[in-house]
């Protein structure tokens, strides 16, 4: 459906807010939601008979909800800073150290990869755009090291795999085509090892159940008993992920 989009001032912690939003209406929505998107844009979500004027009394009693979270996610680190501080990454099942190499004059690059460290090569200074081409060059890197993963767990449950496919998706861990095509985001390969194993087994699982069954979950259960663990990391601080790595207003 159409979305319509603008600028919204609001009150709340005891200053102005404008923010930009953008209010899609669409049958089957029950109730109204809202929440901020990697841009900062306030992403009001309206069920279809519901009177605009009411939309926006819902926006403003949740003010001060809406301006603690913009300030938390002004605060959240870069991709590079994410990096240096967290300093590994997923690869084949293990936290692998991370290296950054800052070299004058040279472009940025994924210098080695192993199963005992990745070094990563930057140019030596703060360049505004360093987040950006970070961000491809762990792309180009989840793309030889993830689908080595599937294919591992894959052949240990006995599931076939057509085709795998490691991309950049706004909001989407994973996805399972009816063809047989699992789609995973690259940035996997920043969560913990076991919890990008729980994003693979989930896919998988669905090679064989193409729903969210009682069946489903149990053929995830038998592949990754501590899902729910795993399951909850991911809402709790999946958007805090998937904000990596992209160009901010």
């Amino acid at each position: 459906m159409p979305v319509k989009k603008g600028q919204i001032e609001l009150s709340a912690l005891g200053r102005k807010l404008s923010l930009p939003y953008a209010l899609r209406r669409q049958r089957g929505f029950r109730r109204l939601r809202c929440s901020l998107d990697f841009k900062g844009t306030l992403c009001l979500a309206v069920p279809w008979g519901c009177p605009e004027d009411q939309a926006w009394d819902f926006v403003h009693s949740k003010a001060d909800w809406i301006a603690q979270r913009w300030q938390e996610m002004s605060q959240e680190p870069g991709l590079k800073e994410f990096l240096q501080r967290q300093g590994w990454l997923s690869y084949d099942g293990a936290r692998v150290p991370l290296r950054f190499v800052e070299k004058n004059g040279s472009p940025a690059g994924l210098q080695a990869a192993s199963t005992r460290e990745v070094v990563l090569q930057v140019p030596s200074g703060v360049a505004s755009d360093t987040d950006i081409v970070l961000s491809e060059i762990l792309l180009g890197f989840s793309r030889r090291a993830i689908p080595v993963r599937v294919q591992k767990l894959s052949e240990e449950k006995g599931i076939s795999c057509k085709r795998i496919a490691v991309r950049d998706q706004r909001s989407r861990w994973g996805s399972c085509s009816c063809s047989g095509t699992i789609s995973l985001n690259w940035r996997l390969c920043l969560v913990p090892p076991e919890v990008q194993d729980y994003v693979i087994y989930h896919e998988l699982a669905h090679r064989r159940h193409m729903n969210h069954s009682a069946k489903f979950w149990e053929e995830v259960s038998r592949y990754c008993p501590e899902y729910g663990m795993f399951d909850a990391f991911l809402r709790e601080k999946g958007n805090c992920y998937m904000r990596l790595g992209r160009r901010r207003c």
